[in-house]
């Protein structure tokens, strides 16, 4: 909270039209400040915009669970919709890289109106549109990096640290369980159980499993493909999904237990 604090003194102190937030693990490319300033002065109704560096992968988890990030979004998210409504419903922002008006920001309050939240980028973006401000996405692949963990405990960790404000919220957690359950783990195994059963099944079963599995799997592939993460990981989505599920769970029974998430040697109260 102190933190947050201090941030925000040190944003009224800025004499600038924009800021720009990063997080330390952040790598910015030459020219990446002036395409930010670009896209906002493009879009002047934009207040907060924000974006998913181009992840870099190393260890099997990380490349399996940390494209569930862009998976989540691009396929529960209705742009349409976001663009041209200002329900916090629709909020979504990675705190990795923000650029915020300055105006709007010391409006709203900036960070020091959300001081006892985690998730911090999704919950800026929900209190500037609760304030009448507009939120936007954009894609910064090709302008930043970052490697978000090191390995695979981080990146437990650190998904479920957060869990509890988007996915693993009350409201959220059983119609996502469900959509990734019947959408993203169970089509592919059950095709690969029809192959290698000896059953005999009709054409009809073949085609709606297939085209069940086709559609796990491609959304996920196709993201892979326009965000660099990976073609054949990206073939393991439904392992992705279920592991993404469990964090989420743990998340919640942990939460609900009133146990604190633990990161970095910090601990955060439950919700």
């Amino acid at each position: 909270m102190r933190q947050k604090f201090r941030l925000q003194a040190t944003c009224r102190a800025a004499r600038c039209d924009l800021l720009v937030f990063l997080d330390a693990d952040v790598q910015l490319k030459s020219g990446a400040l002036n395409s930010l300033a670009e896209f906002m002065a493009r879009h002047p109704h934009v207040d907060l915009a924000s974006g998913i560096p181009h992840q870099i992968l190393g260890s099997f988890w990380e490349k399996i669970l940390i494209p569930q990030i862009h998976f989540i979004l691009m396929g529960f998210l209705p742009l349409k919709a976001m663009r041209s409504t200002l329900d916090p419903g629709f909020a979504a922002a990675c705190g990795q890289l923000m650029v915020i008006r300055s105006a709007a920001y010391q409006a709203t309050g900036g960070h020091s109106s959300i001081p006892s939240k985690i998730h911090d980028g999704l919950q800026l973006a929900r209190h500037f549109r609760a304030s009448g401000c507009h939120t936007d996405l954009f894609d910064p692949t090709a302008i930043a990096s970052c490697r978000m963990y090191l390995n695979g405990p981080e990146v437990f960790h650190g998904l479920s640290k957060n869990a509890t404000e988007g996915m693993a919220d009350w409201k959220a957690i059983f119609p996502m369980t469900t959509l990734l359950v019947f959408g993203q783990v169970l089509p592919v195994p059950t095709f690969l159980f029809m192959l290698a059963s000896n059953s005999g099944f009709s054409l009809m079963h073949w085609i709606l499993v297939g085209a069940g599995a086709l559609a796990g799997l491609l959304p996920r592939l196709l993201i892979a493909r326009r965000f660099r993460l990976g073609f054949f990981p990206g073939l393991l989505q439904p392992l992705a999904a279920f592991v993404l599920i469990a964090i989420q769970w743990v998340a919640r029974i942990r939460a609900s237990s009133g146990r604190p998430s633990t990161w970095k040697g910090r601990q955060y109260p439950a919700p």
